[in-house]
């Protein structure tokens, strides 16, 4: 079994777990839910259906948290293009394609090979703040993807096209701009 094998089976097993925990509603042990699964991408769905003509920016009316501001950028609302046709499509795919690939991330940045750096992997995965996060379909999942393909990228402005793209989404991965032409500036 080659490397990119193992980081996928691994993956795929955690991606199965996880995703029956949150299903089965087993999570909701040990975290407090919500009534709604992945609530952070359903409020994005919603809001993106009536936003040329609400400005949900000051008030939504759109989603079932009634008239809290919207707190993405504007082209978040413009990822998921037919939001109103699709929408049980995206609250299945998006979210599910995000956990997985966080939870691939994770495997391929640990490297497990020794059981301690397994179960390590796992405690991650399962922690409390981690499975808030899967369990709301939080937009931080994405971002977390991206930035993990910005550090491994080897062209500039494919970084710098990840960390715009990033940057229209939420405030504060504009930062990474700093840090990134940091590390590029030899002193």
């Amino acid at each position: 079994m080659n490397k990119n094998s193992k980081y996928y089976l691994l993956s795929l097993i955690l991606f199965l777990i996880v995703i029956t925990s949150i299903y089965s509603k087993f999570i909701h042990l040990y975290i407090w839910g919500n009534e709604f699964l992945f609530r952070d991408f359903q409020n994005i769905l919603e809001s993106s259906i009536c936003y040329p003509e609400i400005d949900i920016y000051t008030y939504n009316p759109c989603t079932i948290l009634g008239g809290n501001p919207y707190s993405y950028g504007s082209f978040s609302l413009r990822i998921t293009p037919y939001a109103e046709k699709f929408f049980d499509l995206y609250m299945l795919i998006i979210p599910a394609t995000m956990i997985f690939f966080s939870i691939f991330v994770i495997v391929k940045l640990f490297n497990p090979k020794k059981i301690i750096e397994y179960f390590l992997v796992f405690t991650i995965i399962f922690s409390t703040p981690i499975m808030l996060g899967f369990e709301r379909g939080q937009l931080e999942l994405l971002i977390f993807i991206v930035l993990y393909f910005v550090s491994v990228s080897r062209n500039m402005f494919v970084e710098i096209a990840y960390l715009i793209f990033l940057s229209s989404l939420k405030f504060y991965p504009a930062i990474c701009f700093g840090v990134y032409f940091n590390k590029k500036i030899n002193f």
